[in-house]
């Protein structure tokens, strides 16, 4: 064989989605994709997707201001005439994140309720 590959390279240039590990392109490791079969009772992946939640209520809480910022000029970018301001943005996005961890509809109803006084 004059494949310059290893074995295991091979294997993965040939599936993919075997890979263990995956890295972006700063060599940091990236999260897994649910690739696994879940398990008879399903809590594989509501596991999985839990900790997705979690990791993006992280996010939200940590960047708010960025993200709240880049959503706005987007906005204004389409609407210039827009009334929608950061402070409505960063309510709705802690409505958001009060729903993420157990989906519960309280968080945005009130964040909603809120926009609308």
């Amino acid at each position: 064989d004059s494949s310059i590959l290893s074995s295991t390279e091979n294997s993965l240039a040939e599936n993919p989605l075997q890979s263990q590990a995956r890295r972006d392109s700063s060599g940091a490791l990236q999260s897994p994709d649910v690739l696994d079969s879940p398990k008879e009772d399903g809590f594989y992946l509501l596991k999985k997707d839990s900790q997705r939640r979690e990791t993006l209520v992280k996010v939200l809480k940590q960047d708010k201001l960025n993200i709240c910022s880049t959503w706005h000029s987007l906005i204004l970018k389409d609407v210039s005439d827009s009334c929608l301001t950061m402070s409505h943005l960063m309510t709705l996005m802690e409505g958001l994140r009060g729903y993420l961890p157990e989906q519960n509809k309280d968080s945005l109803e009130t964040a909603i309720a809120k926009l609308k006084d």
